[in-house]
């Protein structure tokens, strides 16, 4: 699955103005993220998203997960953005 995990995806991405406000809700800073739709949610979002199910999404923490590259490839791809 294509190089080594790290620790969270990196500041840069983070630090963008449409990955500072959760997807759904609008929160600020958060802290999750669905890593295969390639957005960040609150963790009141991130809990939905779990009882979505994983074929639907996949939700992992910025902070307390490893990440691994094709996750931050797809989150930087834009997916927030393209998700609003």
């Amino acid at each position: 699955e294509g190089g080594c995990a790290m620790p969270g995806p990196p500041r840069e991405i983070l630090q963008l103005p449409h990955n500072r406000r959760c997807a759904d809700c609008a929160a600020r800073e958060p802290r999750w993220a669905s890593v295969n739709l390639g957005v960040f949610i609150c963790e009141v979002c991130s809990g939905i998203h779990r009882n979505l199910g994983t074929h639907i999404t996949q939700v992992r923490s910025v902070t307390l997960d490893e990440w691994k590259p094709p996750w931050v490839d797809t989150v930087r791809q834009g997916g927030h953005a393209r998700a609003q």
